[in-house]
């Protein structure tokens, strides 16, 4: 029953000012969904003349970028930074369905201490006591059951005795779940009495209790996203179905639009209760139901569910052209679904869409990033993003999606995969598992079993055997026969790209594209359309196929072709798709048609609104090109994508597509580390001592000339792909050969590794050679940490004039040699003797949007206004002197990678950042922390400060702690030198020894709340040392520094805090 029609309570008066509440950095998990339909909301709220106010610290966020909302505070999204804003602003609504647990959470703890109900603020939507309940999963499975609705058994338990007593009502195996002291969740199946033995005796040690649930699996999991308004009203926009079974969290599992292997009544079922649940729990808005489906019968259990915001959402949104977000705020605004028009049909948005495509999600996983990780995947999520495919057929675009996640698969086909057995690889499935699946079709095992190893679906088994049916027949052509074309045809409707058909004939790519134009073999573009043709649908949303008769367009003749940057992924987040959205928005308002190519669903640039044509497609040298030819832009712009697009810049242009900006030349050179080194020994600029080696024996003797330390790399990568320090031979011989399987046959570039260097980098843009605006940026850490990973200060605060002279010096002699137009990074080291050049990038960086936010100027619009060929003119750098300070903080994702260490790097390990302005650095540099899951200290605090020299450099820092009252703890080898400078600290037993007091015992007593722990310094034999007590930092949820000067930047902020606060200003207030 439909609370809101049957009470009589007049509709409440439409709100004035909305607070939004962020969802803080990206990290595994929670990801992009937030910032894309939070983006959409706000333009909705916007649309509708209602003013908004953002709580957000992640500045790479498009729903930050500057005119989205009204006003903007980069701050922590935790009550007590909330609070202030809100007597700031004296917002009368929020939204508590955005911005995930994190705002949630927040809002949860303002209403709980009364601050909503005093201020006056109501919340939209869906009411706070549903969104309370979904996450209480006692109370849900209580209210289900009470509906007649089925679901598991679930209890809540406080010891291993209760555990048992559960398990007669769930059987084995069983469903543990468990909460962290940072909020987030896990879970694990245990199949017997000793497992589950072993599970609460490592669970009851650092928890209360924990639940013990029933376990479906095997069975199929669909899922169901529905709409419903405040008349009771209610849609289903889309069932959605997992290739794996249960069991596989569905952030790890492919993932199926629409679910294809219901039966009809099963079909209508499922929709039938996932709308009785959303009028009994007064659902306005979106929300999302988790079913299982026994493949043998018709009988199905509500497994979860969510009201709100979910990656689900986003994925249901961008498969059917629903704006889900801009719903969501519509319906909480009282407006029916029935009289909301869709923009592309013009018919109301309470009709089911209609489906005439199959659309394809595979998760992006950076497993080789993390060294120690376990690569099985199962009911926790690892995977850092995400691609989404459409076609004609379910091969169609499980094939493009494999190769749209940038993991350098050729698709299904192709990739000569190999395991040592098949068998335990499906029944104990990695990120691997869909390949193992190829395989045993490759070795001609049946549908029936590999159903009954891996729980597939037959019918998607059978998808796959068409593919692997059609490599063979491929693979049989000889070299001399000229490959038909109905073979040609029927590969491509598969999904086979150029490259696979190329691979299996033994053709070039090349040779196999002109084969197959030859034979008149072209995709047709299609719309993505909810009508399915049913309607004259105006939708701006694409894919290519080759199972179409005709386009469903016409083409453009005009405009710029934007390059997105595929899957987020660590090294490629969010800070790109912010500088893409900016693109387009400048392309827009410079008069001319703007055409994206992106294939993230969780990216805000595949928000069909934002663009004058969406291409949801792979970013590969095939698929831009028939787009490119299909129409006919004016150039194609690569610079705001990140490494993708960056890397198809010379291929593009050698095959006469025309690039905006720097020429593909001028980027190669800059990518290619043999040529850049030649251009900055022409200029004068001096670079750590490096060379090319082909061969492990030209490695070996650059080693003995320059010796050790040395940082070895393949080239054309980002993030620090495969990049490693070597100490000595032997770790030489094992980074030469992970950075080689990078790029195989190419040749690794070596380098001194300089240490104890600043490490500055400038972000600029050009026009024609000369620099138009510049951010001159350090980091608090020493060189050796990933710029990704670094945390940056800006403007620099601690650099020398002349440093600062000499940087834009080398910038401006570079910018000039490589007739720059538009974005470039340049990485300085800094020593006594000067600076050295270590990287230079002609594209965006992923500092862009820090530097644009801290400065207030949009460096993405003026250096694509420059690539476009529109008016320019230099920022007087008079203009960027100002009084606040802008610090970047990286936002990483352990606990959800147990096994790895914290410690950061040369390769890069964040999955997201956060970003805040101060007055000074001690003032932005605490609220970055906090913003990124810190907190103040209120217990002791644990040293475990390194070698002698960080040692001594911490004294000062720890006789600061003891004046703040704060209590120290430490190792036995930190204390006594603390000791002997007369600090007062209690000495602590390593965790591996039997001596008490022990370090871990009171880690897992909750006696510590901050640890600070420096290895002596990089050598793997010193990384494990201490990794005991990082592990266990992060397995109970403590804030973990692991560098000296981190640690020292932390208590100076601290010191600040207490004396003078912190200040709370919106980003419009600061000049």
């Amino acid at each position: 029953m439909n609370t809101a029609s049957t009470t009589g309570k007049q509709t409440p008066p439409t709100p004035e000012k909305v607070l939004f509440l962020g969802s803080g950095g990206q990290k595994i998990g929670p990801s992009g969904e937030f910032d894309a339909m939070s983006y959409q909301a706000i333009r909705a709220l916007a649309h509708a003349g209602i003013r908004t106010i953002l709580v957000s610290p992640n500045m790479t966020a498009v729903q930050t970028s500057a005119g989205t909302a009204d006003t903007t505070y980069f701050v922590p999204v935790t009550p007590e930074f909330v609070k202030p804003v809100i007597e700031r602003e004296h917002p009368d609504s929020i939204l508590a369905s955005f911005g995930g647990r994190t705002s949630l959470s927040c809002i949860r703890m303002l209403a709980n201490e009364g601050i909503l109900e005093s201020q006056g603020i109501r919340i939209l939507g869906t009411p706070l006591e549903t969104l309370e309940l979904m996450s209480d999963r006692i109370g849900f499975c209580t209210r289900m059951q009470a509906n007649g609705i089925p679901v598991p058994a679930v209890a809540q338990v406080r010891c291993f005795e209760d555990a048992l007593t559960a398990v007669t009502q769930t059987g084995f195996p069983c469903l543990m779940r468990t909460s962290s002291a940072n909020g987030d969740t896990a879970s694990a199946v245990y199949n017997d009495r000793s497992s589950l033995a072993t599970a609460c005796a490592q669970a009851f040690s650092r928890r209360h209790t924990v639940l013990i649930e029933q376990w479906f699996g095997g069975w199929k999991e669909i899922e169901a996203v529905i709409l419903r308004d405040a008349t009771g009203t209610c849609v289903p926009v889309c069932l959605m179905e997992n290739l794996d079974p249960v069991g596989i969290h569905s952030g790890e599992s492919i993932t199926v639009i629409p679910a294809l292997t219901l039966s009809g009544a099963d079909r209508e079922r499922i929709k039938a209760v996932a709308l009785l649940c959303a009028h009994e729990l007064s659902i306005i808005g979106e929300a999302s139901f988790r079913f299982a489906a026994d493949p043998t019968s018709d009988r199905f259990i509500l497994l979860e569910a969510s009201s709100r915001i979910t990656r689900s959402s986003l994925l249901a949104s961008r498969a059917t052209g629903y704006p889900i977000g801009t719903l969501a705020v519509q319906t909480a605004l009282g407006i029916p679904l029935a009289k909301i028009p869709n923009p592309q049909t013009e018919a109301p948005f309470c009709q089911e869409p209609s489906f005439d495509y199959i659309a394809v999600k595979t998760p992006r996983w950076d497993m080789d990033k993390f060294g120690a990780l376990d690569r099985h995947i199962g009911a926790d999520i690892k995977s850092v993003g995400e691609a989404l495919a459409f076609g004609r057929t379910f091969a169609e675009a499980l094939q493009k999606a494999l190769r749209m996640t940038g993991s350098g698969f050729r698709g299904l086909a192709c990739n000569n995969f190999k395991f040592k057995d098949i068998r335990e690889e499906l029944a104990a499935p990695t990120d691997l598992r869909i390949f193992a699946v190829y395989e045993a079709l490759r070795e001609h095992w049946s549908n029936e079993r590999i159903h009954t190893h891996a729980g597939i679906s037959r019918h998607f088994i059978q998808c796959m055997r068409e593919i692997c049916d059609t490599e063979r027949k491929l693979s049989a052509c000889k070299p001399q026969e000229r490959i038909a074309p109905e073979d040609i045809l029927q590969a491509k409707k598969l999904g086979f790209s150029d490259a696979q058909i190329a691979a299996c004939t033994g053709l070039s790519e090349e040779e196999a594209r002109a084969l197959r134009k030859e034979y008149g073999i072209l995709p047709s573009v299609k719309q993505i359309d909810p009508s399915a043709g049913e309607l004259s649908a105006k939708n701006c949303s694409l894919y290519l196929t080759y199972s179409g008769i005709a386009d469903d367009i016409v083409p453009s003749g005009k405009g710029a072709l934007v390059l997105g940057s595929g899957p987020f992924h660590v090294g490629s987040s969010q800070e790109y798709d912010w500088c893409c959205a900016s693109a387009l928005k400048t392309i827009r308002i410079a008069g001319k048609t703007s055409i994206m190519i992106n294939c993230n669903p969780e990216a805000a640039t595949t928000d069909p609104a934002l663009a004058d044509r969406l291409y949801f497609e792979e970013l590969s040298f095939e698929r831009v090109s028939d787009i490119y030819e299909r129409e006919q832009p004016e150039g194609v712009l690569v610079s705001m994508g990140g490494q993708i697009p960056n890397n198809l810049a010379w291929r593009l242009e050698k095959a006469h597509i025309p690039i905006f900006g720097t020429s593909g030349a001028h980027i190669d050179q800059a990518e290619d580390r043999n040529k850049f080194g030649e251009l900055l020994d022409l200029l004068a600029i001096r670079q750590p001592a490096w060379t090319e080696a082909s061969t492990r024996e030209d490695a070996v003797l650059f080693a003995q000339k320059e010796g050790f330390p040395l940082l070895v790399r393949p080239s054309y990568v980002s993030s620090g792909a495969a990049m490693s320090v070597a100490w000595d031979m032997n770790s030489l011989r094992t980074v030469l050969k992970r950075a080689i399987d990078v790029h195989p046959g190419q040749p690794v570039v070596l380098s001194r590794y300089e240490e104890n260097s600043k490490e500055i980098e400038i972000d600029a843009v050009a026009d024609k050679g000369e620099i138009l605006v510049y951010a001159i940026s350090e980091h608090i850490e020493n060189a050796g940490v990933h710029s990704g990973d670094a945390t940056v200060v800006l403007p620099a605060q601690r650099i020398y004039l002349s440093t600062a002279k000499a940087i834009k010096k080398a910038a401006r002699k570079i910018a000039r040699a490589l007739d720059i137009t538009g974005p470039f990074n340049i990485q300085f080291l800094a020593k006594s003797e000067g600076i050295q050049v270590i990287e230079c990038n002609l594209r965006a960086s992923r500092s862009f949007p820090f530097c644009s936010n801290v400065f207030r100027i949009d460096l993405a619009e003026i250096a694509v206004r420059a690539q476009l060929g529109l008016p320019v003119s230099r920022i007087d750098s008079a203009l960027l002197d100002f009084d606040h300070v802008g610090v970047r903080a990286a936002q990483f994702s352990h606990s959800r990678l147990k096994g790895t260490d914290a410690v950061p790097g040369v390769e890069m390990t964040s999955t997201g950042e956060v970003g805040c302005i101060g007055r000074g650095v001690r003032d932005a540099f605490l609220k970055a922390f906090l913003s990124a899951g810190f907190r103040i200290p209120h217990k002791k605090i644990l040293l475990s400060t390194g070698p002698i020299e960080d040692k001594v450099d911490f004294i000062t820092s720890a006789r600061k702690l003891r004046a703040m009252g704060f209590e120290l703890v430490a190792s036995s080898g930190t204390a006594r030198f603390l000791a002997h400078n007369g600090i007062d600290v209690q000495a602590l037993a390593w965790p591996l020894e039997e001596k008490k007091p022990n370090i871990a015992d009171l880690i897992r007593k909750g006696d510590i709340d901050l640890v600070i722990n420096i290895p002596k310094n990089n050598r793997e034999s010193e990384l494990k040392n201490d990794f005991s007590v990082r592990a266990l930092a992060i397995e109970y949820g403590i804030p973990l520094i692991t560098n000296i000067k981190i640690a020292k930047q932390w208590t100076d902020s601290l010191e600040w805090f207490y004396a003078r606060g912190v200040e709370i200003k919106s980003r419009e207030e600061y000049s």
